[in-house]
């Protein structure tokens, strides 16, 4: 497994809160993500195991309630996430770690934000800042790719 810290204790799929309408992808089977959903932060994380990695800002689908609590995050300016909520599989991630030439520079974590404590689902997809900015944007394009666009109830 991929994860930081060596803790296997992961579910099935993480989430992606969609901020801009523009992310979702029309598909017959099911609306995916375009690659710019995953854009990873261009500043890289200090501090931090992996420090250097550039973050991409996930929810882990631990329970039941972890859709509709990523559907309905907020900051100061208003919900978040306000086009929805994407799902991607950790089968899925680790099928675009097979597709990659150092599988071991694309990771995820589970990982408190400090801006969120009442967030108890928050983690990161991680990529190593020496892959080239051209294959972080192919990476991030799979991960769209692999993602399905959680239905509004």
């Amino acid at each position: 497994m991929s994860e930081a810290g060596g803790d296997t204790g992961y579910p099935e799929a993480c989430l992606r809160g969609i901020r801009v309408g523009k992310w979702i992808v029309e598909n017959p089977d099911g609306n995916v993500l375009a690659g710019a959903a995953y854009e990873f932060e261009s500043s890289s994380r200090t501090g931090l195991p992996q420090e250097g990695w550039r973050e991409a800002s996930i929810n882990w689908e631990d329970d039941a309630n972890a859709v509709a609590f990523t559907r309905n995050q907020k900051n100061a300016k208003g919900l978040l996430h306000q086009h929805g909520v994407g799902r991607l599989s950790v089968a899925d991630i680790e099928r675009c770690r097979s597709l990659m030439p150092a599988s071991d520079r694309l990771r995820f974590e589970r990982r408190p934000d400090p801006d969120q404590p009442e967030n108890r689902y928050h983690g990161n997809l991680l990529v190593d800042p020496e892959v080239p900015l051209g294959f972080q944007r192919l990476v991030a394009g799979a991960l769209g790719l692999a993602t399905r666009v959680v239905p509004q109830d």
